[in-house]
C-alpha cells in the first residue's frame, strides 16, 4: 500500500470518531492491497486492489486477505484530497470531488492460455485447460439453477461437470459464491488444431452483460515444441545499444556462428574510405568473420534467460570501431549525429539448424544527451529513502541507449578526484531552513546516495533519520554526473564509446518527501465532525473523542463553549478569525470571544501530561443571551489555513448548545383587584419558596400606589406565566383596566429566584401595562 493512500479520504468531514485518518482509504481498505498511481499526465489519480478486493465490500474476503471500500453503488459519495504535493513540490488547499458511483461498464471475456494455445499432455490429460479470463469479477458459471452462462466449443454446449469456477487473481476465495475472474474449462477430449469458444450470458457481480457477448474466440490445441529437433534459428530484431555497437536478438537460445568460415555480419557502406575512387572517397562494407566471434572479441554472443514476457534467447552484441569523422576501417559517421545502414547477417545456426541470411535497415545514431534523473512508470522521480538512516537516494538515467550495460553515469571530479557536493536543505515549522553540504557516492553507475548527517535536518528521537512526511530541497549542480563510456568485457579499455564526448548533467532542484506521517511545517490543516465538540457535549458523553476530553479534563469547557481541533500545522490568525465560523448559517455573535490553544486534551499518548502530544484548537466562547433553546444548532468551520495559505475544507455539523438567554418578562396582565399575570417567552421557574425572598426582586405599583407581593407561583399549565398575588388591593373599584409597573429587580444580595429551565436567572426589566 503506498503512502498516497494516507492524504486521500471518502467523506473526510462527516468522521465522527474524532480521528482524521479513520475515513482515509488507506484505513478503509484495511488489510487489503490497494494502490494509487499518478496518471502520465500527472493530472489524475487511479486507485486500485491488486488482490481483488471490490469497492463495494466492507470486507471481501477473510481477515488474511483484503478489504474493499464498502461503498454502495448509485450512491453519490465525496472523495478528498489532502496534503497532496502539486508539481512545484507545494501543498494546496484540501479539496474534493462528488461523485455518483455506478457500474456501467460490461466485462469483457478473452483467452488467458498463452498464445491462446493449449499444449497436448499425453501424461496428464486433465491438465489440459482452456483458460477463460474476464476482465473483472463475473458470477458463478456453475451455479446450478442461478447460472444464466452457458460456454460453447465448436458450436457444441459445454456440460457444467467440465466446467471450474476459479478464484479471484492471486487464488483468494470470494464470500460471494462462484464469482470469478477466471475459468478452465477442460479441452482434453478435442483435437489437435484450431477450436472456437464462444460465452454467452456471463455477467458481473452488478449485473452487466458481456461486452462480447456470444462472440467466438479462438484457441488452438497443439504437439509441445521439441527443442532438440527444434525451430529454426530466427533474427527477430537489431538494436543499437551504443554509439558504436549494437545486438542481435534471435528467437531461441544456442545461436552460434554457422559451421563454414567467412563473413558472418556485415555493415553495409558502413567505413569511408578517403583514399578511394580516385581519393574523392568513397563507403567500404565493414564485414565481420568467424575470427572475430567469441569472447573478448567484436561478436559476443550472450544467452538471455526467460523472463515473464520474453523466452530464452541468444543475443550477439556487436561492437566496432567507429568515428565522428571517417575513417577506411570504422564506422564512419561524417559529422552527423544520425547515419542509416543496412546490416546483413549471413551465417548463424543453432545445434541443428541454421538460420536464414537476414538484413535489416538500422539508423545509427550519436550519443548527444546529458544524463538526467531517471522516472518511475507514474511519471514520479526517481527519488528514494534508502534502508540507512538519513540517506537519500537520487537514480540518473542517460539516453538514448539504456541497456545491455550502457546508460550509466559517473562522477564529474575537480583536478583532485573530488565530486561535486550536493545541498540538501529542510525548512522545519517555525520556518527555519537549514541545509548541508553533501559528498555524493555511487555504486552502481546510476545511482547517487546522500547521506544527509546535519542533526538539525533529522528525527530526533535517537534513530537521526529522514523526517516522516517532510520535504527535503535537493540543489544537484551543474556537471555532477556525466555519461560514462562502459568497459563491458573489464579489459580496462573502454567497449561503448562516445563520440560526441561525455555531456555533463544540467544542474537541477528537486524536491523529495519523505513518505509516512505529515509532520513538516506547510502541512494543510483540517477538522471532521468528531473533532467538533461543545461543553454539553462533552458533559454528556459516552464515547468517541468527547468521552476522551470528558475523561482527560484537561481543559474545563464550560454549556456556551465550542471547541475545534485541527489536524496539520496552523496559522493562528486564521483560527481565530470569527469570519471563519458560523452559527446557525451566520456570523459568531458580537461578544463572542475565539482563543487558539494547544493542550492534550484527549491523553491519546497515555502520559497523562497536558503539555505533550497536544492538540491544536480553537475555544470559542458565546456570549450570554445568544442561545434561547437548549439543543443542536448548525456550526460550520472554513477558511482555517497554515501559514502557506492553504485551506482546509469546510466542514458542517450540529453541536449541542444550551439556552444561555436569561427570561426577559414580556407582558402584565391584570386578573383581579389584587392579582397579576406575568409572561415570559419561554418555561421558568422559582428558585424558592420564601415569598420574603421573592418579594426582594419585584416592585409593583398599581393605579400609583406601590403594593407588595404577598404569593406567586409558576401557572400549572402554562408553564411561561407567573400568578402574582399582592398584599394590597389596587383601589380599582373593579375596573381591570389601570395602570400598572411591574418592575423585576437583583435583591440587594445578588440574587434572582426567577430563572428559565436551564437555570439562567430572569433578567432585570421593567414592563408598564
Amino acid at each position: 500500500m503506498n503512502d498516497l493512500l494516507n492524504k486521500l479520504y471518502i467523506a473526510m468531514p462527516n468522521e465522527v470518531t474524532g480521528d482524521i485518518a479513520t475515513n482515509s482509504i488507506a484505513k478503509l481498505v484495511g488489510t487489503g492491497n490497494w494502490t494509487a498511481t499518478v496518471s502520465s499526465d500527472a493530472k489524475s489519480v487511479v486507485i486500485e486492489s491488486t488482490d481483488g478486493s471490490l469497492i463495494t465490500t466492507d470486507n471481501a474476503y477473510a481477515a488474511t486477505s483484503g478489504k474493499g471500500l464498502g461503498l454502495k453503488l448509485n450512491e453519490n459519495y465525496e472523495v478528498e484530497a489532502r496534503n497532496v504535493l502539486d508539481a512545484t513540490g507545494k501543498y494546496s488547499d484540501v479539496s474534493y470531488v462528488q461523485q455518483l458511483l455506478v457500474d456501467n461498464d460490461r466485462p469483457v471475456v478473452s483467452v488467458g492460455n498463452t498464445d491462446s494455445k493449449i499444449l497436448v499432455d499425453t501424461k496428464t490429460p486433465t491438465n489440459m485447460k482452456l483458460n477463460l479470463k474476464f476482465s473483472e469479477p463475473v458470477q458463478s458459471l456453475t451455479a446450478v439453477g442461478e447460472s444464466k452462462a452457458k460456454i460453447y466449443i465448436d458450436g457444441n454446449e459445454v456440460p457444467v461437470a467440465d466446467i471450474t469456477d476459479v478464484a479471484y487473481v492471486g487464488g483468494v476465495a470470494p464470500t460471494t459464491v462462484g464469482s470469478q475472474e477466471l475459468a478452465n474449462v477442460a479441452v482434453d477430449k478435442l483435437a489437435k488444431g484450431t477450436h472456437t469458444v464462444a460465452i454467452v450470458g456471463a455477467v458481473d457481480l452488478n449485473g452487466n452483460l458481456l461486452s462480447n457477448n456470444a462472440q467466438t474466440l479462438s484457441f488452438t490445441i497443439a504437439d509441445p515444441a521439441d527443442p532438440e529437433t527444434g525451430v529454426a534459428p530466427v533474427i527477430n530484431n537489431v538494436v543499437q545499444v551504443a554509439d558504436n555497437a549494437f545486438k542481435v536478438v534471435f528467437n531461441t537460445t544456442g545461436v552460434g556462428i554457422g559451421s563454414t568460415t567467412g563473413t558472418i555480419l556485415t555493415i553495409k557502406n558502413g567505413a569511408y574510405d578517403a583514399t578511394a575512387n580516385d581519393k574523392k572517397g568513397a563507403y567500404v562494407d565493414m564485414p565481420l568473420t568467424n575470427n572475430d566471434f567469441g569472447i573478448g572479441k567484436k561478436i559476443v554472443a550472450k544467452e538471455m534467460p526467460k523472463t515473464a514476457t520474453v523466452p530464452a534467447h541468444t543475443e550477439w552484441v556487436v561492437t566496432v570501431d567507429a568515428t565522428a569523422d571517417v575513417d577506411a576501417a570504422k564506422l564512419s559517421y561524417k559529422g552527423a549525429n544520425v547515419i542509416t545502414k543496412d546490416i546483413v547477417v549471413s551465417n548463424y545456426e543453432n545445434a541443428v539448424k541454421a538460420g536464414k541470411e537476414y538484413t535489416t535497415s538500422l539508423a545509427f545514431k550519436k550519443d548527444t544527451t546529458a544524463p538526467v534523473i531517471a522516472r518511475k512508470a507514474d511519471g514520479s522521480l526517481k527519488i528514494a529513502k534508502t534502508a540507512t538512516a538519513g540517506e537519500i537516494a537520487v537514480e540518473f538515467t542517460d539516453a538514448p541507449f539504456i541497456t545491455d550495460g550502457n546508460g550509466l553515469v559517473e562522477f564529474a571530479v575537480d583536478k583532485d578526484g573530488i565530486s561535486k557536493p550536493v545541498t540538501v536543505k529542510y525548512t522545519d515549522k517555525d520556518g527555519v531552513t537549514y541545509s548541508e553540504e553533501v559528498t555524493p557516492t555511487c555504486a552502481d553507475g546510476k545511482t547517487l546516495v546522500l547521506k544527509v548527517t546535519n542533526e538539525k535536518m533529522l528525527t530526533t528521537d535517537g534513530t537521526k533519520d529522514l523526517i516522516p512526511g517532510t520535504k527535503y530541497t535537493i540543489v544537484l549542480p551543474d556537471g555532477v554526473v556525466k555519461d560514462a563510456e562502459e568497459d563491458i568485457t573489464e579489459d580496462s579499455t573502454p567497449d561503448y564509446v562516445l563520440l560526441d564526448g561525455a555531456h555533463p548533467f544540467v544542474g537541477r532542484t528537486v524536491d523529495y518527501t519523505v513518505p509516512g506521517a505529515t509532520t513538516a511545517a506547510g502541512t494543510v490543516p483540517q477538522t471532521t465532525k468528531g473533532l467538533i465538540i461543545s461543553g454539553a457535549e462533552v458533559k454528556d458523553a459516552t464515547a468517541d473523542f468527547a468521552k476522551k476530553v470528558k475523561d482527560t479534563n484537561a481543559v474545563t469547557i464550560k454549556d456556551n463553549q465550542i471547541v475545534v481541533v485541527f489536524d496539520g500545522e496552523i496559522d493562528s490568525t486564521t483560527v481565530t478569525n470569527k469570519n471563519n465560523y458560523l452559527l446557525g448559517g451566520k456570523v459568531l455573535p458580537t461578544g463572542t470571544t475565539i482563543e487558539f490553544r494547544q493542550v492534550d486534551i484527549d491523553n491519546a499518548d497515555n502520559d497523562n501530561n497536558v503539555s505533550t502530544g497536544a492538540e491544536k484548537f480553537a475555544l470559542i466562547t458565546l456570549p450570554d443571551n445568544v442561545i434561547t433553546l437548549t439543543g443542536g444548532q448548525d456550526f460550520a468551520v472554513s477558511g482555517v489555513a497554515n501559514k502557506s495559505g492553504y485551506k482546509m475544507m469546510p466542514v458542517t455539523d450540529i453541536v449541542k448548545l444550551t439556552d444561555n438567554t436569561q427570561p426577559k418578562l414580556a407582558k402584565v396582565e391584570v386578573k383581579d383587584s389584587n392579582k397579576l399575570v406575568l409572561t415570559f417567552p419561554e418555561t421558568v421557574e422559582l428558585t424558592t419558596t420564601d415569598m420574603t425572598q421573592l418579594a426582594s426582586n419585584f416592585k409593583i405599583t398599581a393605579n400609583g400606589k406601590v403594593v407588595s407581593l404577598a404569593n406567586a407561583t409558576v401557572d400549572s399549565v402554562n408553564k411561561n406565566q407567573i400568578v402574582v398575588t399582592t398584599a394590597d388591593n389596587f383601589d380599582n373599584v373593579g375596573n381591570l383596566n389601570v395602570p400598572v409597573s411591574v418592575e423585576l429587580k437583583v435583591n440587594a444580595d445578588g440574587n434572582m429566584f426567577i430563572s428559565d429551565l436551564a437555570g439562567n436567572k430572569a433578567a432585570a426589566v421593567v414592563v408598564n401595562k
